[in-house]
């Protein structure tokens, strides 16, 4: 597709500016709790550019888009959780803006791949994850504290007990997110595919570097396209819906004594003592109010910024069962049956189990642009790197599609 080059360098200054963005939250200049006005500025200004283009092609007519199946998707599900906070809200007669904050959050990644894929060429996309990869980097760097690292510490790294002295918390999901489309086309960029592996690795987040070792495998034996059947994605649908319910049960409170007795399972140990905030709003009578009322009472009556990190578990108790149907049906629907996009939605699924990532609009782009590629792109084609600055596009090599 030929798009007009100011217009293309505009969307590419906007996504730019978002990442700024997102680094100075990682980095704790701004405070993702305090700033609301900025973080909407920075999550929104790439949607209303690509509006631009969008716009002149629903006017002249010249293009046919892809990605729309998708971008209808993220659209079912944004109404159909909206309805369901909606008639939660009305019943119980309270309502909280973080409703509307968390759907354009899950929103967004899709509107953001549909104008990658519609807009931008896969060398535009290559230059962006790679600047994102040393914004991540940096941020990891900046936020390590080099003088409390012992030869001590370094040897009592444990993944059984989850340790590690280079633990990061701000920019685990960023680089999972990065590795996800670097372990993809790792032939061709083989040294930005090892920095974005190792980022995971000391980043020390399980269910990402668990990610990262299939995903090797799978590029290494060269299965990263073959195609899987529907028998096999709905078994996985209804394994993972099965495993939400069993996990919400063994977490209920007075379920704890019998997790310990019966199977031998600390469930407030496996989960990082996050099952204590599960308890918490179980037992002050918790009643949903929407997407997002979780997060409300755990910071009223608990700790100001807490979330309830267990994000299978918070859509379950936000939205019911038919929430987390609609969303692990609507997701795995994204993979089109490609083996290794099914991979990264599975794992990506047991860290929504585990732990969080729900909201993390940036990197859930990062990780829907890498599957939409798979399914539009020919994967044999060059990636090159562009130079951009605001407004002006330096130099461009492959083509646009």
């Amino acid at each position: 597709m030929k798009i007009d080059i100011k217009i293309k360098s505009l969307i590419m200054f906007s996504m730019i500016i978002m990442l700024f963005g997102n680094f100075l939250f990682y980095i704790n200049v701004l405070d993702r709790t305090a700033s609301t006005t900025i973080t909407y500025f920075f999550i929104l200004f790439p949607a209303i550019v690509g509006i631009i283009p969008i716009c002149d092609v629903l006017i002249n007519k010249n293009y046919k888009f892809k990605y729309i199946h998708e971008l209808n998707t993220g659209i079912f599900i944004f109404v159909v959780f909206l309805i369901i906070s909606l008639i939660k809200s009305h019943q119980v007669g309270v309502f909280t803006v973080g409703t509307i904050g968390e759907l354009v959050r899950i929103f967004i990644p899709f509107f953001y791949t549909f104008i990658a894929i519609n807009f931008l060429s896969k060398s535009d996309i290559c230059f962006f994850v790679k600047l994102a990869l040393l914004v991540a980097w940096i941020s990891f760097l900046l936020e390590l504290n080099f003088s409390n690292i012992s030869f001590n510490d370094i040897k009592a790294i444990s993944f059984v007990n989850s340790y590690s002295p280079f633990e990061n918390s701000a920019v685990p999901l960023l680089s999972y997110a990065l590795s996800i489309y670097f372990i993809y086309y790792w032939k061709k960029m083989p040294v930005w595919t090892f920095f974005s592996v190792l980022l995971v690795f000391l980043t020390f987040k399980r269910v990402y570097m668990l990610t990262e070792i299939f995903l090797l495998i799978i590029v290494l034996l060269k299965k990263q396209n073959i195609k899987i059947n529907n028998f096999i994605m709905y078994v996985s649908s209804f394994f993972w819906i099965g495993a939400v319910k069993i996990y919400m049960f063994m977490l209920q409170p007075q379920n704890y004594n019998w997790d310990l007795e019966k199977l031998h399972f600390d469930v407030a140990s496996f989960s990082m003592f996050r099952a204590y905030r599960v308890w918490f709003l179980i037992q002050h009578n918790f009643t949903s109010y929407g997407l997002g009322s979780t997060t409300k009472e755990l910071q009223i009556g608990w700790l100001r910024g807490a979330t309830l990190e267990l994000d299978f578990i918070k859509i379950l108790m936000e939205l019911g069962l038919i929430g987390i149907i609609i969303f692990i049906f609507s997701y795995y629907r994204l993979t089109r049956n490609n083996f290794y996009s099914y991979v990264v939605m599975s794992f990506t699924f047991l860290q929504l189990l585990m732990a969080n990532g729900l909201t993390g609009y940036l990197e859930w782009a990062i990780i829907l642009t890498t599957i939409a590629l798979i399914n539009y792109d020919k994967i044999n084609d060059n990636i090159d790197s562009e130079i951009y600055w605001p407004f002006i596009h330096l130099k461009e090599y492959g083509k646009d599609k």
